[in-house]
């Protein structure tokens, strides 16, 4: 196998490439208005006078098809505080909030997922990365 470079890609288009939908999709969920729409920079304020600590945390997200629909589903990774959140892709450009149902709340500083196949058994697990080290949940269904 050989890998290449491909010369820059422009697009002639004034438009952007990419519409964000995140508002549509995310909108109607508590947790959105609450913890993800006040963005990063809000909550580094809030919990670095809480807590003292310099939060200046590199979260991310992962997306991944964890309940078989053919429709991947998103998990954020946040600072410590603020759970997680697992959004299931209802398939309509909409999500719904299964944090709680799903048990991937993980308060700890966070910061990065990966939704993979871990055991083999055809279901997308979840590996968590905390700084106490990484979390690991099996998708048993459901």
């Amino acid at each position: 196998m050989q890998w290449h470079a491909q010369d820059e890609v422009r697009s002639r288009s004034f438009r952007p490439c990419f519409l964000d939908i995140t508002a549509a999709a995310l909108g109607a969920n508590a947790s959105y208005s609450s913890q993800l729409l006040r963005g990063s920079d809000y909550w580094r304020t809030v919990l670095d006078g809480a807590s003292g600590i310099d939060i200046y945390g590199h979260n991310g997200v992962s997306v991944g098809d964890i309940d078989g629909d053919g429709f991947d589903e998103i998990y954020v990774c946040q600072p410590a505080g603020l759970p997680n959140r697992l959004f299931r892709n209802r398939g309509d450009g909409t999500f719904d909030d299964i944090t709680d149902v799903s048990g991937t709340g993980v308060l700890e500083n966070t910061a990065c997922a990966l939704i993979a196949d871990i055991n083999n058994d055809g279901q997308q697990d979840l590996i968590v990365v905390r700084t106490n080290g990484p979390l690991l949940f099996l998708n048993h269904g459901g």
